[in-house]
C-alpha cells in the first residue's frame, strides 16, 4: 500500500508520520522527495539536508525505518509520488492536491519579486505582473490564486 504524504508542519508532521509508519510497518526505507528548497530541504546525503528532511529522518530512525531522501524537479516529483514511485514529497508552502497535507506550516516563507535596484516597479497586484518583462518560476510551482490564474495564462 503506498499512502501519498506531504509534509509541512510539526504537530502534525508526528500525527501523520506516525499513521504513516503504522501503515508501513514491514517497509525499512520509505523515500521521499522534492525539488531543492533550502533550508527546509537542501542537498541529500550532507551533513545539512535541510531541518525538515532532519526531524523526518529523526521520526523514522524511532520507529526502526530508513529514510531515503531524494531530489527531483517539483513537478516530476509530485507526478512520481502520484504514481507511487516514491512514498511522500517534502517542503513546500502550497497544498498539494491528492496528498493528505497539514494545516499548519513547518516553516515560513515569503514569496517575492527580485528586480534591478535602479527600477522603479514594484509589485501590488496581479496588474503589476503585465509589463514587458520575463517571469521565470519553476515548473509546477503554485503561488497566490491570483498569480497561479496569471501565470498559467502566460
Amino acid at each position: 500500500m503506498t499512502m501519498r504524504v506531504s509534509i509541512s508542519t510539526p504537530t502534525t508532521l508526528l500525527l501523520m508520520l506516525s499513521l504513516f509508519i503504522s501503515s508501513l510497518a514491514t517497509a525499512d526505507r520509505i523515500v521521499i522527495v522534492a525539488d531543492e528548497w533550502c533550508p527546509y530541504n537542501c542537498t541529500p546525503d550532507t551533513s545539512h539536508p535541510g531541518f525538515i528532511v532532519e526531524a523526518v529522518d529523526s521520526i523514522l530512525q524511532q520507529a526502526g525505518h530508513e529514510l531515503v531522501y531524494k531530489l527531483l524537479p517539483w513537478k516530476r516529483a509530485v507526478e512520481d509520488t502520484r504514481k507511487g514511485k516514491y512514498n511522500g514529497l517534502i517542503g513546500f508552502g502550497r497544498k498539494v492536491e491528492g496528498f493528505i497535507n497539514t494545516e499548519m506550516p513547518f516553516g515560513l516563507s515569503e514569496e517575492v519579486f527580485f528586480v534591478r535596484s535602479d527600477a522603479d516597479w514594484r509589485y501590488n497586484t496581479v496588474n503589476d505582473l503585465k509589463i514587458p518583462a520575463v517571469i521565470g518560476y519553476p515548473n509546477g510551482y503554485r503561488y497566490t490564486p491570483d498569480i497561479d490564474q496569471y501565470l498559467d495564462r502566460s
